[in-house]
C-alpha cells in the first residue's frame, strides 16, 4: 500500500514538472518570432527558425529507439532542462541574427530530448494509458495558457523579464 502511495506522489511531482517545463518553453517559443522582428529578423529568417527549432525530431529520434534505463532517461530529462534553461535565459543578450540561430537550434535540441525523454519516463513508470493521457492534458494546458500570460507579461515587463520569468518556470520544473 505505501508503495501505491509513493508511485502516486511521484507522479504528481512529474505532472508538476512537466507543467512547468512546457509552460516555461512555449512561453518563449510563442514570443519569440515578435522578439526576432524587433531585431530585424524578415520572414525568410524566421522559417529558418522554425526548421531549426523543429529539426531535431527528425534526426534525435533514432538516439532514443532503445532507452530503456529508468536512470538514464532520468539524467536526460535534467540535461534537457539545462540546455533549454540556459539557451533560454540567453535569448536576450544575442543580438546577432547568425548566432540566434544556433541558439534556436539548440533549444530545439534541449527541448526535443526534454519532450522523447518525459514520454518514455512516463511509459516506463505506468504501463496504463492513463498517466500518458495527463501528461498530454497538462502539456496541452500550459501550451493553451502561455501565448495569453506571455503576451501580458511582455506587455507590462518587457521582453527581458518574460524570458526571465521563462526561465524560473523552466527552472522550478528541474527540481520537480
Amino acid at each position: 500500500h505505501k508503495e501505491g502511495e509513493g508511485t502516486k506522489m511521484k507522479e504528481k511531482y512529474i505532472i508538476a514538472h512537466v507543467f512547468f517545463f512546457a509552460f516555461g518553453y512555449s512561453m518563449v517559443s510563442f514570443e519569440l518570432p515578435p522578439f526576432l522582428t524587433l531585431l530585424g529578423a524578415n520572414q525568410l529568417y524566421l522559417g529558418e527558425m522554425g526548421f531549426l527549432l523543429m529539426l531535431p525530431n527528425i534526426f534525435l529520434p533514432i538516439f532514443f529507439l532503445n532507452l530503456k534505463d529508468q536512470s538514464i532517461v532520468y539524467r536526460l530529462i535534467i540535461l534537457s532542462v539545462l540546455i533549454t534553461d540556459f539557451s533560454v535565459l540567453s535569448i536576450y543578450f544575442v543580438r546577432s541574427l547568425q548566432l540566434m540561430l544556433l541558439l534556436i537550434f539548440t533549444i530545439g535540441v534541449g527541448q526535443f530530448i526534454w519532450w522523447i525523454t518525459t514520454e518514455i519516463f512516463f511509459s516506463n513508470l505506468s504501463r496504463d494509458s492513463r498517466l500518458i493521457n495527463i501528461y498530454s492534458s497538462v502539456w496541452g494546458m500550459a501550451y493553451f495558457l502561455s501565448p495569453i500570460t506571455s503576451s501580458y507579461s511582455i506587455a507590462i515587463f518587457g521582453y527581458l523579464n518574460n524570458l526571465i520569468l521563462s526561465f524560473t518556470l523552466i527552472l522550478i520544473s528541474l527540481f520537480l
